[in-house]
């Protein structure tokens, strides 16, 4: 195999042996061996074009999912505001606790919802309440908490939304 440093240098040892072939005579396992060499360099290029726009595809996803979040990263109390559908906002607090290697979000009403972690990014899995059920999701982007839940039942069809910041 022979040594090439630049794809224009391979173009141009490609150029100079195919006029000096066609001068003297075609031999097609020469010719054949330059495009195998020419078509090895381009697969070659493509191979690492393509490894590289994997490699900024993987970090776009990261950034989707919020980053990279841990456990002590929710945990805390965050103050806020909750609303929702259509009552007037009201200032709230809104607890992550770890127990037991899980995290629960206490409400300030004290109803417990336990979390599942995806990144920065966080859900709950639908719960039965008296005669109703609820089920949420939320992100954490920095120490600003947003969550949002779906609570049915009984003839209730409501969400309600929290953003607070954590100390």
């Amino acid at each position: 195999m022979l040594p090439f440093i630049s794809w224009s240098q391979t173009l141009e040892w490609f150029e100079q042996s195919y006029y000096e072939e066609f001068s003297t005579g075609l031999n097609g396992a020469k010719l054949f061996y330059l495009f195998n060499h020419v078509k090895q360099i381009a697969m070659k290029e493509m191979l690492l074009l393509c490894l590289l726009t994997l490699a900024f595809l993987g970090c776009a996803k990261e950034a989707e999912d919020g980053g990279l979040c841990t456990a002590p990263d929710f945990i805390g109390t965050y103050s806020g505001t909750a609303a929702c559908d259509g009552d007037t906002p009201f200032s709230a607090d809104v607890t992550i606790e770890e127990r037991s290697g899980k995290l629960y979000l206490v409400d300030s009403d004290g109803q417990e919802y336990p979390l599942n972690t995806n990144g920065c990014k966080i859900s709950t899995p639908k719960i039965n309440i008296l005669i109703a059920s609820a089920s949420g999701t939320g992100s954490l982007n920095g120490k600003e908490l947003s969550t949002s839940f779906a609570v049915k039942g009984f003839g209730l069809d409501k969400s309600c939304t929290f953003k607070g910041i954590k100390p």
